[in-house]
This record gives structure tokens, C-alpha cells and sequence, in this order.
């Protein structure tokens, strides 16, 4: 897949997952959370076809493990 005129190489949820070695719902809540930088969802009937910029692979960051800490 590629952006419109832009050249650039896009990949599904399932691809991303894959590639960073991430199970796929827990790929699914980030794209939910927008944490993953470039990625849209794409309204297909009844379902959502997320679609992720290829570089987001190298520059994604998951965030860490657990729950976040409370600030007292």
C-alpha cells in the first residue's frame, strides 16, 4: 500500500504486529490510544482497516509495561 502521492509504503495492524514482534490486540489498543504516530483507520463497511506509515516501525516506542505510577 501507498499513500496517495506521497510514495510512502503503508502497513495493516496485522504487518505492524509482525514486525515488531507485538501481539496484534495489543497493537489494535495502541491504534485506539493513538499512540502509534501517522496511523489512520480506514472505514471499510462494518469494519476499520488501520493503515500504518512503514517507518513507524523504526521510530515507534512502545510505551512501558504495567500501569502508570501515581504522582503523589
Amino acid at each position: 500500500n501507498y499513500l496517495k502521492g506521497m510514495g510512502t509504503k503503508l502497513m495493516t495492524a496485522r504487518e505492524f504486529s509482525e514486525a515488531i514482534r507485538r501481539p496484534y490486540s495489543t497493537v489494535i489498543l495502541w491504534l485506539r490510544q493513538k499512540r502509534i504516530p501517522g496511523a489512520y483507520a480506514v472505514e471499510a463497511g462494518a469494519f476499520k482497516i488501520w493503515q500504518i506509515p512503514a517507518t513507524a516501525v523504526k521510530t515507534f516506542t512502545p510505551p512501558k509495561p504495567g500501569r502508570p505510577s501515581k504522582n503523589k
